[in-house]
């Protein structure tokens, strides 16, 4: 009889324990994290933040077509690069530095959460982070005019990235953009230009996501009769400790914004596809007080 009447206590100090835990976690805030493995979807950034004092070192490259008629080994002899930096000044505000050599395009960017999904005390479905890109074009053009003409040298991109992690495996993002462009090659262009990004991730093993990345261009027009197509992006993510390796195929050659939005040449679904990847390595520059 003791022992029924102790194991009863036992269920119900347990039951206790149970509705405190519940009660607690309903008066916290509880921020939703990791909706994607990587602080860019696979082109585009991410709703991914780095946290607090936390420096990002990225190396990516992006070859040529697959279906190319020169001798470059499926595009392998031939590649773009980006070697940048982020760096989370809080958990709320990230900025970063890179270098292209798509261009000779130098990139800085800053990204401030408006709002981070939640769930406790202070229910928030959506994240939603502003971004801010400018890039300087260092090459020299062909026409002196132009290359003496030190502002026709940039562009900016302004985005607003709306993300959901539906469940520990799917997350969605929509990225509305504009790209502005100070000089532009032609008469018949846009100094600037509206698209919509979309992206998603579904997460395979706890360390392995397949991506998916898709930007409508709403405005773009051809140039000198080259057209230009909407940026496609499918590929893995894979997190081994702080390093996360991005593999993926793409009709993308530029890895900025203003860039591969703006100047995709080759069309995805013709078959104009190329291997391309992304490293980050995450540094922690001190203790984060949160």
């Amino acid at each position: 009889m003791l022992i029924i009447l102790s194991c009863y206590a036992s269920l119900a100090q347990e039951d206790d324990w149970d509705a405190l835990l519940d009660q607690e976690l309903e008066n916290t805030k509880i921020i939703e994290t990791a909706a994607f493995k990587s602080s860019r979807v696979l082109n585009g950034l991410s709703i991914e933040s780095l946290p607090e004092k936390g420096l990002d070192l990225r190396i990516a490259h992006r070859f040529a077509e697959f279906n190319t008629t020169e001798n470059n080994f499926l595009g392998l002899d031939e590649a773009s690069t980006y070697f940048g930096f982020y760096y989370g000044i809080t958990d709320r505000i990230n900025v970063g530095i890179a270098r292209a050599t798509y261009n000779q395009t130098n990139y800085g960017f800053a990204k401030y959460a408006l709002l981070r999904q939640s769930s406790g005390k202070k229910k928030i479905p959506l994240t939603l982070v502003l971004t801010s890109s400018i890039s300087y074009t260092s090459k020299k053009y062909s026409d002196q005019k132009r290359d003496e003409d030190f502002n026709s040298r940039f562009d900016y991109t302004y985005q607003l990235l709306i993300g959901r992690k539906f469940s520990d495996r799917i997350s969605l993002q929509l990225t509305p953009t504009m790209v502005h462009r100070n000089l532009v090659e032609t008469k018949e262009e846009n100094n600037d230009l509206f698209a919509l990004g979309l992206g998603g991730r579904f997460l395979i093993t706890k360390r392995v996501a397949f991506n998916a990345e898709y930007y409508w261009v709403i405005n773009n027009i051809a140039r000198y009769g080259y057209d230009f197509y909407d940026p496609v992006a499918l590929g893995f993510d894979i997190q081994i400790g702080s390093h996360v390796f991005q593999l993926m195929v793409t009709n993308v050659a530029a890895m900025t914004e203003n860039k591969f939005v703006g100047e995709t040449t080759s069309n995805f679904f013709d078959g104009d596809i190329r291997f391309g990847f992304n490293i980050s390595q995450i540094f922690s520059l001190g203790r984060n007080k949160n």
